[in-house]
């Protein structure tokens, strides 16, 4: 009989050793953090799918602060020690349409939100995203959990006219008679809605839907005049702007006059223009033969430039671009740098893109567009020169955003109402003076303006 209880004693003794062993010494450390709402009823049976075991203990969420609570379990014939820290906040969840390509922080939303840092929303492609953070406003302690989708609610540009004629027999499409682009939308759809017939002569009205991706649609009426062929000849204008009465006309103590010449003015006397009161020159450097062309130097550049320095005039460049990419014009803009070859500038060198009835053909956006002028921009003042884009007031309203980069408006007329702001305006291409044979730009530069 004593032998029955030493080995009944024996087996309860290993069966104790085993217990302990799998309980206590093999048990496997597993740490969690939770952050808990303040003031909610949360049980660790909650979260039975996600942890290893659970057991039945109700959490204090009755005050902000850090907490830990240890226990022990088993589970599939495994032990755990279980420590869970938990963070007692006040949770706080918001929901935003964002408009693509806005600039928008977290301080647009100072009102709303209990605290802040200095994120920056990412609007530069369309979905929903999400966003969460901790912070402190005074003694209390907030996450924050955002989610915000990011939208294209603007209808697609449409640069149109009352009415277009073109001649009986036209077969290219009619939709491309006008420019349409979409801030960001790069293969919008096109539609004629209306009857017509290109090879019958008459007035046909006509309506034209453009819709981007997001369903935005723009909708234009004109008027489509089908016309005979005509033989009209075309008549050049004998009247000019003299430069002197420009000069006497605009020269105040904040302005500068002076012109922008490329080899369409072949030869000049500097010494003639300076003479006239002109104070400075814009000298084309290049130009971008057609999309995708080569880079030329103005044949007059190198002429142009010498002439204008030895006497004594002001001088910045411009190159008339046809790019199609940011990544085409960093390497016009790094053309331009190389070519100056260390040049001292006094004026800006200047971004010229001017091919907008090819606008269509090239499956853009505005922002796209912007973009790739910034990039030349950006490349041209990392270089040590300054920055200025050239446009004229129509596509300066219409597609160019407001940069921080100068702006040279070309507007010809006698008083400009274009209210953004400028550097520099173009006001007529049939100016006059001493020293040029021919038409010449003329220009007036504004004494600390943009």
């Amino acid at each position: 009989m004593k032998k029955i209880f030493i080995i009944v004693g024996s087996i309860l003794f290993l069966c104790i050793l085993v217990f302990i062993y799998f309980f206590f010494l093999s048990s496997k450390n597993v740490s969690y953090d939770l952050e808990l709402n303040l003031n909610s009823d949360v049980n660790l049976l909650d979260y039975k799918e996600n942890f290893a075991c659970v057991v039945n203990h109700k959490f204090d969420t009755s005050k902000i602060g850090e907490y830990t609570y240890k226990y022990r379990c088993i589970a599939s014939k495994k032990s755990y020690n279980i420590k869970v820290k938990y963070t007692v906040l006040k949770i706080k969840d918001f929901n935003y349409d964002l408009d693509v390509y806005n600039d928008v922080n977290l301080s647009n939303y100072k009102e709303e939100l209990p605290c802040l840092n200095d994120y920056k929303f990412n609007t530069n492609d369309l979905g929903n995203y999400d966003y969460s953070y901790r912070c402190n406003d005074g003694d209390d302690l907030y996450r924050v959990n955002i989610k915000y989708n990011v939208l294209d609610r603007e209808i697609p540009l449409v640069l149109s006219r009352d009415s277009y004629s073109v001649v009986k027999g036209y077969d290219k499409p009619i939709s491309e008679l006008m420019i349409a682009i979409d801030n960001y939308d790069k293969n919008i759809t096109k539609e004629i809605v209306g009857e017509y017939d290109v090879n019958k002569v008459g007035n046909y009205n006509l309506t034209l839907n453009v819709k981007d991706s997001s369903g935005n649609l723009s909708s234009n009426n004109f008027v489509l005049k089908v016309i005979e062929k005509t033989n009209n000849k075309t008549t050049t204008s004998t009247s000019y702007l003299s430069f002197k009465d420009m000069y006497d006309r605009y020269k105040t103590d904040d302005t500068r006059i002076g012109i922008d010449v490329s080899k369409w003015q072949g030869d000049i006397d500097f010494s003639k223009v300076k003479a006239a009161g002109a104070s400075f020159v814009m000298i084309r450097i290049g130009y971008q033969d057609g999309f995708d062309g080569d880079y030329v130097l103005d044949p007059y550049y190198e002429k142009n430039m010498k002439g204008a320095l030895e006497n004594g005039l002001d001088v910045g460049v411009y190159f008339y671009t046809y790019s199609k990419t940011s990544e085409e014009a960093i390497k016009q803009a790094s053309w331009i740098i190389e070519k100056l070859n260390g040049q001292k500038l006094d004026l800006p060198i200047v971004f010229d893109w001017e091919s907008w009835n090819s606008l269509n053909t090239l499956k853009t956006s505005i922002y796209e567009f912007n973009q790739m002028a910034n990039a030349f921009l950006d490349k041209v003042e990392s270089s040590g020169y300054e920055g200025m884009l050239y446009s004229s007031k129509n596509y300066l309203e219409k597609i160019w955003y407001k940069s921080d980069y100068k702006t040279w408006l070309a507007h010809y007329t006698f008083n400009t109402n274009y209210e953004g702001d400028y550097y520099m305006w173009q006001m007529c291409s049939d100016g006059r003076i001493d020293g040029i044979k021919g038409d010449v730009d003329i220009d007036i530069l504004y004494v600390n303006k943009k």
